[in-house]
Formats: C-alpha cells, structure tokens, sequence
C-alpha cells in the first residue's frame, strides 16, 4: 500500500488529488495509524485515543458497555411509579428533560389517582404534533368548504348577471377574478 504512494508519477498524483484534498503525506499518516502497520510507541500511544481501526471499529461497544454499568442509565423500571432519576444523566437539551419530568410526574399522578379503581396497564400521551395535525386536517376541511360555498355564491351572481358558463369557468379557476367578483 505503501509503495502507492512511494511510486505515483505526475498522472496519478492528480487522480488522487480529485478524490479527496488531503495530502499524500497526511493519507499515509491517517492510513499507517489506523491500520497499525507502524509498530512504534508514539502509535501503541495513539491506540488508546481511537487512532486505530479497531479502535473505531468497537466504540459503539464501549459506549454500550460503559450504558450497561449504569443501572440509573437503563430504562427498566422494577418499582410500580417511573423514576426519573435517568433523565439526569441523559445527553438531552434543558427543555426536552424538563418535558420529560413534567411528563413523569404526570404519568405517576395518574397511576396514584386511577390504579386502585382501574387497572392501568397503559398511557398514551398524545404529542402536541399529533394534535396539531388534527387541527390541521379539520381546518383544510373547513377552507374546502368555504371554497366551495364561496364558488356556488360567484356562480349564482354571474348566472345573474347573464354571464356565459365558460367566462364563469374561466372566473372560478382564477382566486383574483373570484375575489373580485365576491368582493363586488
């Protein structure tokens, strides 16, 4: 691999310079340290730091391992109201752990209030999106019918007047011309 870069002439020195904008001497750093073909100290060093593939290769074990060792971390909840202690430690923005909190605290005052009487064995709590698209949906629904209804008042106005179909049409098809005529 090594005589790749030793050996390149002028030619493929500017295909390599197409593919990427490093330099061939930063390339045969990056590729001696990951691959660890250079068997000195100062790389055995950078092994420890995630310089070697193998390195990389297994971070996402360490991170779930290192998850594991946390029991607070780990979302099984043993006790009969949900604990919120993981939210602490959780890589979450302020306003997301505060949501999650209130969320919690809710969820436990109605487990308090309604498991005596009922047995909860789920809640959905309903997202602010999920109600927004609800909203959303009924008002398309309502402008659909003002449309419609505002169509039929254009139409019956310039049958009125004696206007021909295909200009009444032609009217319809136009939101300026309707608004004029509406407005008029």
């Amino acid at each position: 691999m090594f005589k790749l870069f030793e050996q390149t002439d002028k030619d493929d020195e500017k295909i390599l310079a197409q593919t990427h904008s490093l330099s061939t001497k930063a390339m045969l750093l990056a590729i001696t340290r990951m691959t660890n073909l250079d068997n000195d100290e100062d790389n055995q060093k950078n092994n420890d730091k995630g310089w070697n593939f193998e390195a990389i290769k297994n971070f996402d074990q360490k991170f779930i391992d290192i998850t594991k060792k946390n029991n607070y971390l780990s979302l099984k909840q043993d006790k009969r109201y949900l604990d919120d202690r993981f939210i602490n430690d959780a890589i979450l923005s302020p306003g997301v752990k505060r949501i999650l909190r209130e969320a919690t605290k809710v969820f436990n005052a109605i487990l308090k209030q309604f498991s005596q009487e009922y047995d909860v064995t789920k809640v959905v709590i309903e997202l602010a999106r999920e109600l927004s698209e609800e909203k959303e949906l009924e008002n398309t629904k309502n402008y659909k019918k003002l449309i419609k209804k505002n169509g039929d008042k254009i139409s019956e106005r310039l049958k009125a007047l004696g206007t021909a179909e295909d200009k009444i049409e032609e009217i319809l098809k136009s939101p300026t011309k309707s608004y004029k005529v509406l407005l008029w």
